[in-house]
């Protein structure tokens, strides 16, 4: 039998900048993130979550279903302000990346003051064998 271990890295969703990335790499960590995303969506019941990360300590997150996210965000928009999110009302992470549901995918969005930055990101664990186990 072979052990294994569970390594987590991220991917990120087609069309997201690398000053995105760079920064996603930077605040997260990505096992915290997908034991978060996890978690969240066994206790909501659904796994079309997004991730709000703020800036400034990014340590602390918020994770909502989407549709919360969504009608929060229509109901603080401003009139005639361009829309950041376009992409997140249109269709869940799953769907955007070709993911089956049962799949770890989310929406990411970095809070910083005012402006917020919205990226797709998938969380994916590989697992590779370190050793024998007898």
């Amino acid at each position: 039998m072979t052990a294994m271990k569970l390594t987590t890295e991220l991917a990120y969703g087609r069309g997201t900048p690398p000053q995105m990335q760079h920064l996603l790499n930077r605040m997260c960590n990505p096992a915290s993130l997908l034991d978060a995303y996890r978690s969240s969506r066994e206790a909501l019941g659904t796994g079309d979550l997004v991730i709000a990360i703020n800036a400034l300590d990014p340590s602390r997150f918020q994770i909502e279903p989407r549709s919360v996210v969504i009608e929060r965000m229509q109901r603080l928009a401003r009139p005639g302000a361009p829309r950041l999110i376009s992409g997140l009302e249109q269709m869940s992470a799953h769907e955007a990346e070709r993911l089956p549901a049962e799949e770890d995918a989310m929406w990411v969005i970095i809070l910083r003051g005012e402006k917020e930055m919205p990226a797709a990101c998938v969380v994916y664990a590989i697992r590779r064998a370190v050793g024998a186990v007898n």
